[in-house]
């Protein structure tokens, strides 16, 4: 378990206890994570609860992108993904099943090309992309971007 100190929570702002959070998710590593992987305070309620929701649903998206299918850790990562699949405990696929929505689109040679869309997965998509945004800016800047993206006045040290 991270230590705990006192500070901003580098995703919400709130001050607090916070403990230290990986802002590139430890799931997304096929062994140890390195030391030198960035790490940000964090509130109890973003670190363990809603950061790591989305850090699993992370590590889904990017394993099921047909661009990185080839990458050596994806392919490390998909035993995982399959399983959790198969335990319907993937919110991503469960997003996808229950929310998606098929589209088809005419490629230039006339053929149809299909595809599955779903906006929650976007919502969480974007939610996920703000959370590492925030906790980048929090690390290299060391200031705070609040939601809504209003950056806090001083600096932290």
């Amino acid at each position: 378990m991270s230590p705990v100190s006192v500070g901003f929570c580098a995703y919400c702002g709130s001050e607090g206890e916070a403990t230290e959070d990986h802002i590139i998710p430890q799931c997304l590593w096929t062994g140890r994570v390195p030391k030198r992987v960035p790490k940000v305070p964090a509130c109890a309620q973003c670190n363990h609860i809603l950061k790591s929701e989305l850090d699993t649903y992370l590590r889904d998206l990017l394993i099921t992108d047909k661009n990185s299918a080839e990458s050596p850790v994806v392919q490390g990562l998909r035993p995982k993904y399959i399983r959790s699949v198969l335990r319907n405990q993937s919110r991503m696929d469960r997003d996808y099943r229950e929310k998606g929505e098929v589209i088809a689109k005419m490629s230039q040679s006339g053929l149809y090309q299909f595809g599955l869309i779903s906006r929650t997965v976007n919502q969480q998509t974007e939610q996920i992309m703000s959370m590492i945004v925030r906790g980048l800016h929090r690390y290299y800047l060391h200031t705070l971007i609040i939601q809504g993206y209003l950056v806090y006045d001083h600096p932290l040290v």
